[in-house]
C-alpha cells in the first residue's frame, strides 16, 4: 500500500501530485491540483498496488511548497508502512523514487542464509544491556521539519473522516457533507474521485462544530456490496462513528454532530412588565363636564315669526306719462 499525508498551506488548490510506475513509466495515481480545498488541513489517502518501484513528485502551481511563507504545510509518503518520502519547502516541484526492484528478485540463493546463522546467539547476549540503560538519542531521528499542527485545534474544530472502500464499480459511488443547520454543502466526494477497484481511501477535514448530514449515492443503484464487490464506508465525527454501511442502493443518509447554535442561557422573560390594562388609563368622565340644559337657553317667541317689513315684489314696473 501507498499512503500519500498531505497538510496544505493557505493555498491548498496549488498543490497537486503524481505516482508514477518506475518500471512501466505509467502514471497510476494523480492527487490532481484543486482536489484539496481546505487551507491548513490534514489529508490521507491511501491506495494498493502491485509490488514494483514507484516515483512520487508533488508541484505547486505558485512555485513556493507549502512552507514557509503562506502556511506550515508538508506532506510524507509511506510505502507499506515505512516513510518513502517527505518534505514542505521544494519551490515548484520535487520527486522521490521508493519501492522495490523492476522484475522479480531470485527465489533460490538468498532464502536460505537468514534462517540458520543468526539464531544461535542474539536471544541470550543482547538481553542484558538494552533493559538498563536507555538510548541517550530517540529510537528513530527526529524529524527536521518539526512537529505537525494537530489536525484538528479541540476548541474551534471538529474533525470528519470519511473511509470508504469500494466495489468493482468505484466511479460510480458519491458522497456530499452539509452543515444542516446553514444547508450549505462543505464537502464533496464527487462521481469519478475514486478510481481503483476494491481500494480503501481515507479522507479527513475540519470544520466548525455543528450539525452535519452525510449522504453518499451510487449511480447504479445497488450500493457499494454485495453484488459487484465488498465495498463499504464508515464516517468519523471527531474519532467517534457516526455512519456506517456498505448496501444502500441508490442512496442513503445520516445526521450527527452537535446542536444548531447555542441553547438560551436561561428561560425567556416572563410577560410584558405591566400587563395591559382592560380600560383606558383614564377613565373618561362619567357625563360631559357642563351638563346640557333642557331648554334653549332664550325661550323661543310666542309671537311667532315677524312679518316682512314690505310685502315682497315680484316685479318691478316703469310708468311713462306724456301730455
Amino acid at each position: 500500500s501507498i499512503q500519500v499525508d498531505v497538510l496544505t498551506d493557505n493555498y491548498p488548490d496549488e498543490t497537486s501530485w503524481t505516482i508514477t510506475n518506475t518500471c512501466t513509466g505509467d502514471e497510476v495515481w494523480t492527487g490532481e491540483r484543486y482536489k484539496y480545498t481546505g487551507e491548513n488541513t490534514h489529508y490521507t489517502d491511501t491506495k494498493c498496488f502491485e509490488p514494483s518501484k514507484y516515483t512520487f513528485e508533488i508541484r505547486d502551481a505558485w512555485g513556493d511548497g507549502i512552507c514557509c511563507g503562506y502556511g506550515e504545510g508538508n506532506y510524507e509518503v509511506l510505502y507499506d508502512g515505512e516513510l518513502a518520502a517527505s518534505g514542505s519547502d521544494f519551490g515548484d516541484s520535487t520527486s522521490a523514487t521508493f519501492g522495490g526492484s523492476c522484475g522479480p528478485l531470485p527465489t533460490s540463493s538468498p532464502s536460505t542464509p537468514p534462517t540458520n546463522t543468526p539464531s544461535n546467539r542474539p536471544t541470550i547476549a543482547p538481553s542484558s544491556s538494552p533493559t538498563d540503560t536507555p538510548t541517550t538519542s530517540p529510537t528513530t531521528p527526529p524529524s527536521t521539519q518539526g512537529p505537525k499542527p494537530p489536525t484538528s485545534a479541540p476548541t474551534s474544530c471538529a474533525s470528519i473522516q470519511v473511509d470508504v472502500l469500494t466495489d468493482n464499480y468505484p466511479d460510480e459511488t458519491s458522497w456530499t457533507i452539509t452543515n444542516t443547520c446553514t444547508g450549505d454543502e462543505v464537502w464533496t466526494g464527487e462521481r469519478y474521485k475514486y478510481t481503483g477497484e476494491n481500494t480503501h481511501y481515507t479522507d479527513t477535514k475540519c470544520f466548525e462544530p455543528s450539525k452535519y448530514t452525510f449522504e453518499i449515492r451510487d449511480a447504479w443503484g445497488d450500493g457499494i456490496c454485495c453484488g459487484y464487490g465488498e465495498g463499504n464506508y464508515e464516517v468519523l465525527y471527531d474519532g467517534e462513528l457516526a455512519a456506517s454501511g456498505s448496501d444502500f442502493g441508490d442512496s442513503t443518509s445520516a445526521t450527527f454532530g452537535g446542536s444548531c447554535g447555542p441553547l438560551p442561557t436561561s428561560s425567556p422573560s416572563t410577560p410584558p412588565t405591566n400587563t395591559p390594562s382592560n380600560r383606558p388609563t383614564i377613565a373618561p368622565s362619567s357625563s360631559p363636564t357642563d351638563t346640557p340644559t333642557t331648554s334653549p337657553t332664550t325661550p323661543p317667541s310666542t309671537q311667532g315669526p315677524k312679518p316682512p317689513t314690505s310685502a315682497p315684489t315680484s316685479c318691478a314696473s316703469i310708468q311713462v306719462d306724456v301730455l
